[in-house]
């Protein structure tokens, strides 16, 4: 499948995909709980 097919295809689902992520209370959970573990070199 051609690169500009695939991204055609992954388009929708990648917005889709962010859209639960900030309107599902769920995913919003994880997300930022998610994201607390990441730590920075500098800290």
């Amino acid at each position: 499948m051609p690169i500009a097919e695939r991204h055609k295809l992954l388009t929708a689902s990648i917005a889709k995909t962010a859209e639960d992520f900030l309107n599902d209370p769920e995913l919003t959970e994880f997300s930022i709980l998610d994201g607390e573990d990441w730590g920075t070199e500098d800290e």
